[in-house]
């Protein structure tokens, strides 16, 4: 089973640290794709945020039963990685057509 419940621990204390860690890896892996994008060619930038949008594990994140796992506080932050992924992707699209 490749779900994020399948490995997920029962306690929801513990759940919510899994997804501040995710969330913290993630968003600093966005932070250096997105300084990697000012100099890279823009396909390379569009083939790794496809990945993001498409990878079926981080699709994961976004589902409604595990957003219900994530402190409400923190819904915004999620939020805005994802935004902030298609972003880079539209940025990413209209510099190759240049």
């Amino acid at each position: 089973d490749n779900s994020l419940d399948s490995a997920a621990p029962a306690e929801p204390t513990e759940v919510a640290k899994l997804y501040q860690a995710a969330y913290r890896w993630l968003r600093a892996e966005l932070d250096a794709l997105t300084k990697e994008a000012q100099t890279s060619p823009p396909n390379i930038i569009r083939h790794r945020c496809s990945f993001w949008i498409h990878s079926p594990t981080l699709k994961e994140f976004q589902l409604p039963a595990n957003r219900s796992k994530i402190p409400e506080k923190e819904l915004a932050d999620w939020d805005k990685l994802w935004l902030d992924v298609e972003s880079l992707s539209a940025a990413a699209t209209l510099k190759a057509k240049k």
